[in-house]
């Protein structure tokens, strides 16, 4: 991986890590409270990015390349909870 290549890694990263930074500032600032299940799901959506972004690719293993990992089933599956909730949410 070259620099430019690592730098859009962070990058990624850096932003999918962004709500953990405003809720801790929003709980000791602020006030607020959130559910537990918030954490759980920032978290899981934090641990899929990076799984995502620095899973390991074998450069002779084509059959592997289009698999699913570990890291994609934490990203989907906290982006449907998420989804799950706001929708009952709603109503």
């Amino acid at each position: 991986m070259n620099h430019k290549q690592k730098q859009i890694v962070f990058q990624v990263l850096g932003k999918s890590v962004k709500p953990i930074p405003v809720m801790i500032l929003g709980i000791l600032l602020a006030r607020k409270r959130y559910p537990a299940a918030k954490f759980l799901f920032i978290l899981m959506i934090c641990m899929g990015v990076a799984m995502f972004m620095f899973k390991d690719k074998k450069p002779g293993d084509m059959s592997e390349e289009h698999g699913f990992g570990f890291g994609e089933v934490l990203l989907v599956g906290g982006c449907c909870v998420r989804l799950i909730k706001l929708q009952y949410s709603l109503t």
